[in-house]
């Protein structure tokens, strides 16, 4: 194992709260999320547009991104489910610095994050007053004692 610190994405320099594990990633790790705003109903074309700039920048970081769409009797369209797949430790390490700057631009946005990451199953409810990115880290496996 190397004693050199890896960044978890580029210019992470300020704020950099420890260092991806040097152990063998966790394999194919498959999250879903779910996003909400206190400030904007989700049919607002703005919230909209903000969750679509969270989901563009998931993916420029190397996250595959699937929309499931679950029918609801009696209503148009259904229940929206975000599947969030990261392929390797250093994805998922860059999807957490994309949750950390997208809850930190308006305190009413929310993201709830259900799965796995390698054997271990996550469940967090992280807002924009709640973000703390050593919390996050250690709660998805990527920071080092």
């Amino acid at each position: 194992m190397s004693n050199h610190p890896r960044p978890f994405a580029a210019g992470a320099a300020p704020g950099y709260l420890g260092r991806v594990s040097d152990l063998p990633p966790p394999g194919p790790t498959e999250l879903t999320l779910t996003v909400a705003s206190s400030a904007l109903p989700s049919s607002d074309q703005r919230w909209r547009n903000q969750v679509d700039g969270l989901l563009a920048d998931l993916r420029r970081n190397g996250g595959e991104i699937r929309r499931d769409v679950t029918p609801a009797p009696g209503q148009k369209g259904g229940a929206e489910a975000i599947i969030l797949a990261l392929g390797s430790s250093g994805a998922i390490a860059a999807a957490v610095t994309v949750f950390k700057a997208w809850l930190a631009r308006a305190g009413d946005r929310m993201i709830e994050i259900q799965g796995k990451v390698g054997d271990r199953p996550v469940h967090l409810k992280l807002t924009g007053q709640n973000v703390d990115e050593q919390t996050l880290r250690l709660a998805l496996g990527l920071a080092r004692d």
